[in-house]
């Protein structure tokens, strides 16, 4: 499901903010909010893009997000051609959401 940057401001709270790692310096956002997934757009629908980690956390500043954390998944295995492995190499870092002071 795709939402709008804009229109979460009526969406509020923000259960959670996934920021994900691509690429090399591509970033793209998900959020969480009432138990549903949605991946952000911009207005003409489109996700929402960054190449670097600050840009992104930035476009969410004014919103009232209750976790954030930065989400890499590595294809270093299927690159060097080894078989999949078991489980997931995916890797969540918390984020510090931001103090109410920055708003």
């Amino acid at each position: 499901m795709k939402i709008t940057l804009s229109s979460l401001k009526l969406r509020q709270p923000i259960e959670r903010l996934a920021i994900r790692s691509t690429e090399l310096s591509l970033y793209l956002a998900e959020v969480e909010i009432e138990g549903e997934r949605h991946i952000v757009c911009e207005d003409g629908g489109k996700p929402l893009r960054t190449v670097n980690l600050v840009n992104m956390r930035e476009k969410f500043v004014d919103l009232d997000i209750r976790e954030m954390v930065l989400v890499q998944e590595s294809a270093y295995d299927e690159m060097i051609g080894q078989p999949p492995r078991e489980g997931s190499n995916r890797m969540e870092v918390p984020l510090e959401t931001f103090p109410s002071w920055l708003n």
